[in-house]
């Protein structure tokens, strides 16, 4: 019986919940961006990455932030990145309907969206905010820096699977599944700070 991966103790590391199938990308591509983002900061313990529609973001939105609208990312931080404890960092909620919608309107590829929601979030629990016009570009700077990285990735990761003479391409590994729903909703976990909503532009 095969055992699953894991990573060495102080590593961090990043798990999916797939709650919404609308958009499909490439979870080991952007769960890459993810570590590097908090290997980047120093940040420690386990990021978890839920991928909802609509109608459990607005529901999010409402209870938590007060705002009875659906958006696109909402991250709950549930302990300080800089502790040495190895646990649970925080958790990233993803909206597939925003990213759909959003990619449209622009002309862009509804994945890549959705994976700048999760950087845009990884941020968000390492420290960055987008508060104040200077806060802002920093922190566009570092999702353009990311996204970059995911972009990298996949192309690398298109490389691997290209079929090579008669050999069938390579599916890819499927994205994990098993995982609890997000904790800050499922259980009523207390976010350590407030919880981190909508990337505007």
């Amino acid at each position: 019986m095969r055992r699953p991966k894991t990573s060495p103790v102080g590593e961090p590391r990043a798990l999916l919940v797939r709650l919404e199938r609308i958009v499909s990308f490439d979870w080991p591509a952007l769960r890459r961006a993810i570590l590097e983002v908090l290997r980047d900061h120093g940040a420690k313990g386990t990021v978890s990455v839920a991928v909802v529609g609509d109608s459990r973001m607005r529901a999010l939105h409402r209870d938590f932030m007060g705002i009875d609208t659906p958006t696109d990312v909402i991250t709950f931080p549930l302990r300080d990145p800089r502790s040495p404890l190895d646990e649970m960092l925080g958790e990233v909620v993803v909206s597939a309907d925003a990213a759909l919608r959003e990619a449209r309107r622009r002309k862009l590829p509804p994945g890549r969206e959705l994976a700048l929601y999760a950087i845009h979030g990884a941020l968000h629990l390492v420290g960055h905010d987008d508060l104040e016009p200077r806060a802002r570009r920093e922190m566009r700077r570092q999702e353009a820096r990311y996204l970059a990285r995911y972009d990298e990735a996949l192309s690398a990761r298109s490389r691997s699977t290209r079929p090579r003479g008669g050999r069938r391409p390579s599916r890819g590994r499927r994205p994990a599944r098993g995982s609890p729903p997000p904790r800050a909703h499922r259980s009523g976990a207390k976010p350590s700070r407030r919880p981190s909503g909508s990337r505007s532009r």
